[in-house]
Parts: C-alpha cells; sequence; structure tokens
C-alpha cells in the first residue's frame, strides 16, 4: 500500500481519487469523449449522427428527457446515464414541482440527482449547446492500447515525483444512433 508524506495510508487514500480525476484531465479523455474530432486522438459525441431531442432553449420540465429516453430506446438503446454539465445539473435541481411551488421536482440520492429514473452525471467538456447526452454505457467500449506506460522521475528542485503517462486509446461507439442529444437547436 502506498503510504503519503506524513506515513498515514488513510492520507494517501483520500488523495488518490484526486490524482486520478487530475490524470484524467490531463490526459484530456473527457475531452476527446465528448468533441467531434481529437487531433491525434478518438473521435467523440459529437462526431456521431445520434437521436436529437430539441428542448428550445429551456428547462421548464423533464419532458425533453423523457422523449430521449423514448427515442434512445427506438433506436436499440436503453439508456443508463446522463450527461450533463454542472450548470446543468444545478438548473435541473432547481426544478420545481408547480410554478407557486417551492418543493423541488428532484430530490438528491447518495450520488447526485435522477432524472427520469437515470443518474446524472457531470462533465465540464458537454457544449455550450448541448444540454445532455443520453448514454447506454452497454453500448460504449473504451479500448486502451497494449503498451501504456506510467514513469516516474525524482523531481531535483523539491522533494517529489514527476510522473508521466502515455497511453493510446480508442472510443467506441456501438450503436450511434442509440446516443441521445438533448440540445438547443438553433
Amino acid at each position: 500500500m502506498a503510504r503519503s508524506c506524513s506515513g498515514s495510508p488513510e492520507t494517501a487514500k483520500r488523495r488518490s481519487p484526486g490524482t486520478a480525476s487530475r490524470y484524467a484531465q490531463w490526459c484530456r479523455i473527457d475531452a476527446a469523449y465528448f468533441a467531434a474530432t481529437t487531433t491525434k486522438g478518438p473521435n467523440g459525441l459529437l462526431s456521431l449522427t445520434t437521436a436529437t431531442v430539441d428542448t428550445a432553449g429551456t428547462l421548464a420540465n423533464l419532458d425533453p428527457f423523457i422523449e430521449a429516453r423514448y427515442a434512445g430506446g427506438a433506436n436499440g438503446a436503453k439508456l443508463t446515464h446522463w450527461l450533463t454539465s454542472p450548470a446543468t445539473a444545478e438548473a435541473l435541481s432547481k426544478l420545481k414541482t408547480a410554478s407557486d411551488s417551492n418543493q423541488p421536482l428532484l430530490q438528491f440520492v447518495e450520488d447526485g440527482i435522477t432524472v427520469p429514473g437515470l443518474p446524472v452525471l457531470t462533465s465540464t467538456r458537454v457544449d455550450a449547446a448541448t444540454v445532455a447526452w443520453g448514454v447506454d454505457s452497454t453500448q460504449e467500449s473504451y479500448v486502451l492500447r497494449k503498451g501504456t506506460t506510467v514513469e516516474r522521475f525524482p523531481s531535483v528542485t523539491n522533494d517529489g515525483q514527476y510522473v508521466r503517462a502515455i497511453s493510446r486509446i480508442r472510443l467506441g461507439f456501438l450503436n450511434p444512433a442509440g446516443v441521445a442529444r438533448l440540445y438547443d437547436a438553433p
């Protein structure tokens, strides 16, 4: 088990998720996943011909999400997640049961919110025109090519280590028509 500078295994455990998150950002996997094309990288969600739902620029209710679930189902997918920006997740959390009510339409669950029965995952890489992506995780694949390397180098200027990771990835969308994009059509 890795130990942190303080020698406490518990501290190392708390630091690990942050390190993994930073690594994912450094690798720009999220950016490639949500992009149309990536230089020297895989094509992402915006490159697909997907089922689309126009939100008409507003989130007054959950009807677009229900429509997207049926659109995905009509194309052979059983959506498992919504992918949104943090701002959209916050806007969804603020929806009320009625215009004159202060009761929230959605309830927080252990790991966030669910919108028509599906968990909401957030990423800052969702483009501004997209409200949400509805995806079926069983119809997507992430391929990590053999030969991925992680190297450590001592830092001579401070008491630490530099880490360099090199990997080749490929994103596979097995049923592009089953992916549902909710967006504000121009």
